[in-house]
């Protein structure tokens, strides 16, 4: 189960994410970050909400980036299992992430 919401903040569009993203969901936030890419200002991805990710979902996330050019997609609210994912696999230094 995944619930994605999607608000413009200011310049910034958030995606808030609550579930599971593994390959049954990451379609639905992809269809979400894609539409949050075509707009104007920053992207950031609320993920506190998140209690799984598998590589499905940080592919989903590394597209978004992809689309957003030289603009950086904010991971915000990581907990330290998904921090931990995005060491490893060198993400960490290609998102911006918050707390």
């Amino acid at each position: 189960m995944l619930d994605v919401t999607t608000n413009k903040i200011d310049d910034r569009t958030v995606v808030t994410v609550r579930g599971e993203i593994d390959a049954a969901t990451c379609d639905e936030l992809a269809s979400a970050l894609t539409a949050a890419t075509r707009a104007d200002g920053g992207l950031e991805i609320d993920v506190s909400g998140v209690s799984f990710i598998d590589s499905s979902g940080l592919r989903t996330l590394v597209l978004a980036q992809q689309h957003l050019g030289d603009r950086k997609l904010v991971v915000r609210g990581p907990d330290a299992t998904f921090k931990r994912l995005l060491g490893i696999t060198g993400l960490d230094e290609v998102f911006e992430i918050t707390e």
